[in-house]
């Protein structure tokens, strides 16, 4: 109680507080590895020397709550730990990098191996707000438990992401395209000239859950739909209305838009982007159907006056890793590992496996003589979609012209 009463008083003094003079002159800088965390804490609380998550919870539990179901959580993931045995140390650095950044983490990999892993926390809380035991944030405070916190402009902008979210012009591409292209996509937004940053998205309100499109609630903010039964068969759109990036904006997700109907062929349209890799040429890319920021994809499916029509949105957010990763690795890594590392590919592949979600499922009846939006039967987490068989998928008046088939339509704007 007297720690949290101290938190308390220290931040309620702190209002108004110049901010201290930051050491790093950018994001790049503040990220550079590997990040040292632990220093001098001279006039710390002793609570406050430690630098574990479970510590920072005892202040700051909503954060903590928060952070333990997010994926920076989970950076130290199944799926990395069973490869590492095969990497290099300047390959297992690599990952670190961004999955591990605390250096004294990595250095308990390196000693410890698999038997370290509980002292391993991914990207945590210090590795996000702490150097050399100063602390950062958005907000700076002159006094704390832990002394003053502060506050550097990119602490609030999207370059704080930057640097574990998009690749530089040395790192993997395909098709020139970077494999990790994420800033730069909201870069080129309507987005990030309304001042909207990955913040905004991803941490509203202060958020730490730092939810993507494993969340089907954020999913279903960034797509929006239409579905229009008219007397020649069913038009669907569908556009990036909420994402500041490509939708998905990595090549692991897939979204699977399928139209049905009793004796006739189904119509599947994959939104992502869809590469092979190939031990001797490298990677290539099969198809790239992802939705840029306000972009949008139109579909025809000729139907019957009298036929009946199913409509689902079906989200993969792991679906490479299921379909091609795991089991390529497990197949390559199988006689050159310990089995507990084998164990742990498997154990990946099962939970890729586990995390397919439905989006949105829609009937779309007999046709009338004008054109009517189909009827929502199944919408668990809230996707856009428009009321009127004229609107867009933002709910606006719009004349896109639909041709048979599947092709890129005009983007909508919202």
């Amino acid at each position: 109680m007297a720690i949290l009463m101290a938190a308390g008083s220290a931040a309620a003094a702190s209002r108004g507080a110049p901010d201290p003079s930051p050491p790093f002159a950018d994001a790049d800088a503040y990220w550079a590895g590997p990040v040292v965390v632990e220093g001098e804490a001279s006039g710390h609380h002793p609570l406050t020397r430690d630098l574990s998550p479970r510590a920072c919870a005892v202040c700051h539990p909503r954060q903590h709550m928060e952070w333990r179901q997010s994926l920076h959580a989970g950076a130290v993931s199944p799926g990395l730990l069973g490869q590492l045995d095969a990497l290099t140390y300047t390959e297992r650095k690599g990952c670190f990098a961004c999955h591990v950044p605390a250096a004294g983490q990595q250095l308990e990999w390196e000693l410890e191996g698999l038997e370290g892993v509980a002292q391993l926390h991914g990207v945590d809380c210090a590795a996000c707000h702490v150097r050399g035991q100063q602390r950062f944030g958005p907000r700076p405070r002159a006094a704390t438990p832990h002394g003053a916190v502060a506050a550097p402009a990119f602490f609030r902008q999207s370059d704080f992401c930057a640097p574990c979210h998009q690749f530089g012009p040395d790192g993997l591409a395909v098709n020139g395209k970077p494999l990790q292209d994420t800033h730069g996509e909201w870069a080129a937004s309507e987005h990030a000239s309304a001042g909207r940053t990955c913040q905004s998205c991803h941490m509203p309100g202060g958020s730490h859950r730092f939810a993507g499109i494993h969340d089907p609630a954020m999913t279903a903010r960034a797509l929006g739909v239409r579905a229009v039964r008219t007397t020649a068969g069913v038009r669907v759109v569908l556009a990036n209305v909420g994402a500041g990036h490509a939708l998905p904006t990595y090549s692991v997700p897939r979204i699977t838009v399928a139209l049905s109907a009793p004796g006739r062929p189904v119509l599947e349209h994959v939104i992502g982007w869809q590469l092979d890799w190939d031990a001797d040429t490298g990677w290539h890319e099969r198809a790239d159907s992802r939705l840029g920021p306000d972009e949008a994809v139109a579909l025809e499916y000729p139907l019957d006056a009298a036929a009946t029509a199913g409509l689902e949105i079906r989200v993969e957010p792991d679906a490479d890793y299921f379909e091609r990763v795991y089991p390529a690795l497990v197949e390559a890594l199988a006689e050159d590992i310990p089995a507990p590392s084998l164990a742990l590919l498997h154990t990946a592949r099962r939970r890729a496996g586990e995390s397919p979600y439905v989006l949105l499922r829609m009937t779309c009846g007999p046709a009338a003589a004008q054109a009517a939006p189909c009827t929502v039967t199944a919408n668990p987490h809230g996707v856009e979609v428009a009321r009127g068989a004229g609107e867009d998928p933002a709910g606006r008046p719009t004349t896109v012209s639909l041709p048979e088939g599947v092709r890129r339509a005009p983007r909508l704007r919202h």
